[in-house]
């Protein structure tokens, strides 16, 4: 079936996180090389509106405030119909939830595609429903709604986001008031995600940031503004203190800010695609995610896992499959990643040997 025409308009529903967004962007570009002239819009959660700001191809981010509009019955209903004003040629659903479906079939459009779901109006309400393949990656599976629709040219450059002037100008200067010393090689470390599951214990992140500055690096605490606390009881466990940009940066002053570093080291999370995103190499710990299907997009990035056995694997981030102390303090499989295993990452990924620790035998490091 030949590609849609003509189609002006199109709309990109992903109602969901940081890493999300990001992983959709390949769609947006492709949908650019297939459409040049057609405006692309993007609904997000509010709090994520300003990712897109400076997006070349987007030509609008909306900013969906569901507990406001969960209040203010009027203003949903005012946002519905405007939503439909619009006039949209294609909506694209990225993720399998009744109201997102029922959104992109509200628009009216003509071409509506998705994902498919355990929940009748996931599909019924689109006209080009796809079943989610798990052995894409996430970058790649939201391609695979346009294909459905006869689209054929996929080329796109990975992951992209876009800081402003005004954000490299404020990452610029908290790289300046960090007093790094020139020439030392700065290791940004993101520790934390909002799922618990993924997290890497304090007392293992502590010894890393000592191991790291025993070798002459700088490492970086980075982090939410809610993981300010953490921050600081990791500092009250190192030799010596390390600088903290912890809450301290937007996402995109953060993307500009990592630009800077030699590589990031980061559990499962959005930072790890905003790294990937500015082609900032990853040394990226996984537990209880699939790597082959979420991991760091692009060339120089490293994966570190413990070789930790667990029949859930993968367990789909499911509270269940842990107990309830590992749920708080980090999957077993997280907890397993020792410090020296990703120190030998960080240091094999700089091509320094002489600086090596000893050979963990139970580790398994890929690339």
């Amino acid at each position: 079936m030949p590609a849609p025409t003509p189609i002006n308009k199109i709309l990109i529903i992903e109602l969901r996180g940081i890493g999300d967004i990001l992983l959709a962007s390949p769609l947006v570009r492709v949908l650019h090389r297939n459409y040049p002239h057609a405006e692309i819009d993007m609904l997000v959660k509010s709090e994520f509106q300003h990712m897109l700001v400076h997006h070349p191809l987007i030509h609008r981010a909306i900013g969906f405030d569901r507990p406001y509009f969960k209040r203010r019955r009027a203003a949903w209903r005012h946002f519905m119909r405007d939503l439909r004003r619009e006039g949209y040629d294609m909506a694209i659903n990225l993720y399998p939830v009744e109201r997102n479906a029922l959104m992109a079939w509200w628009t009216g459009a003509r071409w509506r595609g998705g994902y498919r779901g355990k929940w009748w109006g996931c599909h019924a309400l689109l006209n080009y429903a796809i079943r989610d393949r798990e052995d894409l990656h996430a970058a790649e599976g939201p391609l695979q709604t346009i294909v459905a629709m006869g689209v054929t040219d996929l080329e796109h450059q990975g992951l992209e986001l876009y800081p402003g002037p005004e954000d490299v100008a404020r990452a610029d200067a908290a790289w300046r008031a960090l007093g790094i010393a020139d020439g030392a090689p700065v290791i940004g470390i993101h520790f934390r995600s909002p799922l618990n599951l993924k997290n890497w214990p304090e007392t293992h992140v502590a010894a890393l940031v000592d191991l790291l500055q025993q070798r002459g690096l700088q490492p970086v605490l980075l982090g939410s503004a809610g993981d300010v606390e953490a921050a600081t009881r990791i500092n009250a466990q190192v030799s010596s203190p390390a600088p903290m940009l912890t809450g301290r940066l937007r996402l995109l002053e953060l993307a500009a800010w990592l630009r800077g570093c030699a590589l990031v080291v980061t559990v499962d999370s959005g930072p790890m695609h905003i790294a990937a995103s500015q082609g900032t190499p990853c040394i990226a710990l996984f537990g209880p995610s699939d790597d082959q299907r979420y991991g760091p997009r692009g060339d120089g990035h490293r994966i570190v896992r413990a070789e930790y056995r667990c029949p859930h694997f993968p367990c789909r981030l499911r509270k269940g499959n842990c107990d309830e102390k590992a749920y708080l303090q980090g999957a077993p499989c997280m907890q397993a990643i020792t410090p020296e295993q990703v120190a030998n990452a960080v240091l094999t990924q700089l091509g320094d040997a002489s600086l090596l620790t000893v050979p963990n035998e139970s580790s398994k490091v890929d690339c």
